[in-house]
């Protein structure tokens, strides 16, 4: 029967799951083959389906998590564009949450311009918000300055979220420093500033004859004088960046060159307080292996370009209806509302109607007289082939980054008995790392005593530590004493005004900023485990307050979003803890006990068991063993 049409078949959720089970097959079978992209696509639009029917917002998170895994995996497959478009429906339709749908909708335009999803995905951002204008392309007069004969790549403009401070010709920004961060396959680079100010950006492909020469990534930072402690030639030689060179593109704009050799995509935003303009440049993955959490940048390259090799044996298998729906491109300009999925239901009915007949073909269950087949064998291999797919796409954890929060010349908030919060954070991310390395974990640290790092370096140091997970220990302040309890937060817009005044305390910036910095972190976000981290949140804060909840009567405030600078660019599953209120007195005494500390620590570390044993549920791999790790500052 057809579940999309026939209302009975529809409400049965085994016939969807029936169906999901056959994707599932689909993907398992060949996950690198032609066919693995469109069978994590069709699992999005299944549980898509379900969550229609059921109104559960566990049907419509799966259907997000499954359309999230299709373009991290295949970001140029040409369905990829399409996988965007429903996560910003079920965003907009079952969950209700408009900001997340625009920022979707708005990655459509930034990396798939000339995709058939491109006119759909303007015509939803304008029903979101009225005011949505289509950029434009650039006019060839309009484009910034390039060196002679290479030809443009991709590239783009920037204004700070404030100009109320904004370099003028007259009064221009300083260039203070040049500052790097990064490992054999990421690179951070930040462009410190003493003000805000406008900039380009442009990334340059070799010229004809030229392809041995170095790709070159430029910004050109408009009224801005170099100061004296940068370099004109820096020689990097990293196996990412071989130099960065600066120097006066006019005489008010000075101009930042990266010489890269290695080059997947990269990403440019803006920090305040001071203000920052970040290039994160991620390397081409090795053969045979995946930076955990990337998704590669479409316009970098072809949206064709093989990712996957065809396996003779699959298209045999699959030559039936299956096949035929996996030929399918939805081309058919849809609505932006349910009609965006009509023409996927036409296609298909010959699916579902296949599962049901074999669903009514599958043999009794056993009985006496039939005894049960034998139990399943994985076919040979199989096991390391899953085990393998786990690795590459980062699902495990065995290095832990913990960062100490604020340190050096910024204490943090100041707190109740005499209490900083940069002591308090430190103290504790200490225990929570001793009791994790017994259970196994390597365990990194941003810092061990009372220095000053800054909020985009921690992050970095993570990315370039290969992290598997990132965790941020804070301590909440507010005005009102009587504010108290714990909280977690993982990175995105911020959803209420509480959110974002943490949000503003901990970039050390106002409320204004964060509410303007929002526009122009869309596109950033987007290449985060955002669900992981929330998944993370979640689970480390139940078990948190289930380890403390017995001996300190604590506010349990839950787990919440907002876009915080230190989690900006996390390629891990990353949260940040607000252990308590040190403006509260009963917090504040707790956060000075080591007994409370302690109590804390061990329900954050069964949190940390818990989500690994959760995301290696299918690999048969259990949580590490204890024992001595080392430690890194």
């Amino acid at each position: 029967k057809h579940l999309t049409t026939d209302a009975k078949a529809g409400k049965s959720r085994g016939k969807w799951l029936a169906l999901d089970k056959t994707f599932v097959a689909v993907y398992r079978d060949a996950p690198d083959g032609p066919l693995a992209p469109k069978a994590l696509y069709y699992r999005g639009w299944v549980h898509e389906e379900l969550a229609f029917r059921s109104f559960l917002e566990k049907d419509a998170q799966a259907s997000l998590d499954l359309y999230q895994r299709m373009i991290d995996r295949y970001p140029r497959h040409e369905w990829a564009d399409d996988a965007y478009v429903r996560r910003a429906v079920v965003l907009r339709d079952r969950l209700k949450d408009n900001a997340r749908a625009t920022a979707e909708l708005r990655a459509v335009l930034k990396r798939y311009p000339d995709g058939d999803k491109t006119a759909e995905a303007v015509e939803m951002l304008r029903a979101l918000d009225p005011s949505f204008v289509p950029e434009a392309p650039k006019a060839e007069a309009g484009r910034p300055a390039q060196f002679s004969g290479a030809p443009e790549a991709s590239g783009g403009a920037g204004t700070p979220a404030s100009t109320a401070n904004l370099a003028t010709a007259s009064n221009p920004a300083l260039l203070s420093e040049i500052s790097k961060t990064g490992g054999d396959d990421y690179s951070r680079i930040t462009l410190n500033l003493d003000r805000e100010t406008t900039y380009r950006y442009q990334l340059l492909d070799q010229a004809p004859g030229e392809s041995a020469a170095p790709r070159r990534l430029y910004i050109d930072l408009d009224n801005a004088r170099l100061g004296s402690r940068v370099r004109s030639d820096e020689k990097i030689a990293d196996g990412i960046l071989r130099q960065i060179r600066a120097a006066y593109n006019k005489p008010t704009v000075a101009r930042v060159v990266l010489d890269i050799d290695n080059l997947d995509h990269y990403n440019v935003f803006t920090l305040d307080s001071p203000f920052r303009v970040v290039l994160d440049v991620y390397a081409k993955p090795k053969p045979g292996k995946r930076s955990p959490g990337d998704a590669a940048k479409a316009d970098d390259a072809p949206k064709d370009q093989p990712q996957a090799q065809a396996d003779p044996k699959a298209k045999d298998k699959y030559d039936g209806w299956l096949a035929n729906l996996f030929r399918r491109k939805e081309k058919t300009p849809a609505a932006s509302g349910r009609d965006a999925s009509e023409a996927m239901r036409e296609e298909t009915a010959q699916a579902a109607r296949e599962v049901a007949a074999r669903q009514a073909a599958k043999p009794a269950a056993p009985t006496k007289e039939s005894p049960a087949a034998p139990a399943y064998k994985p076919p040979p291999g199989s096991e390391k082939r899953i085990g393998d797919l786990v690795e590459q796409l980062g699902l495990t954890v065995r290095t832990i980054m913990i960062d100490a929060g604020h340190g050096g010349k910024d204490p943090g908030a100041q707190g109740l008995n005499t209490l900083v919060e940069k002591d308090v954070n430190l103290r504790f991310a200490k225990i929570l790392g001793k009791k994790l390395e017994d259970h196994g974990f390597e365990v990194l640290y941003t810092r061990t005593r009372d220095v000053f790092i800054p909020l985009e370096e921690r992050t970095a140091m993570a990315n370039a530590k290969k992290a598997d997970l990132f965790v941020s220990i804070h301590c909440n302040a507010h005005g009102d004493p009587k504010s108290s309890g714990l909280e977690i937060y993982s990175l995105n817009l911020a959803s209420t005004e509480d959110a974002v005044r943490v949000a503003a305390r901990e970039n050390a910036v106002s409320a204004k900023t964060i509410s303007d910095l929002q526009l122009i972190l869309t596109d950033l976000m987007l290449n985060t485990k955002m669900k992981e981290s929330r998944d993370l949140a979640k689970t480390v804060q139940d078990k948190a307050i289930g380890s403390i909840s017995g001996r300190w009567k604590t506010r349990d405030r839950g787990t919440h979003e907002a876009p915080f600078y230190v989690l900006m660019g996390a390629r891990m599953p990353a949260v940040l803890v607000e252990m308590g209120y040190i403006t509260n007195p009963n917090d504040a005494k707790r956060l000075a006990s080591d007994k409370y500390l302690e109590a804390l620590a061990q329900g954050m570390v069964n949190g940390v068991v818990a989500y690994k044993q959760r995301i290696e549920r299918f690999t048969g791999e259990a949580a590490p063993k204890a024992g001595k790790k080392n430690s890194a500052s």
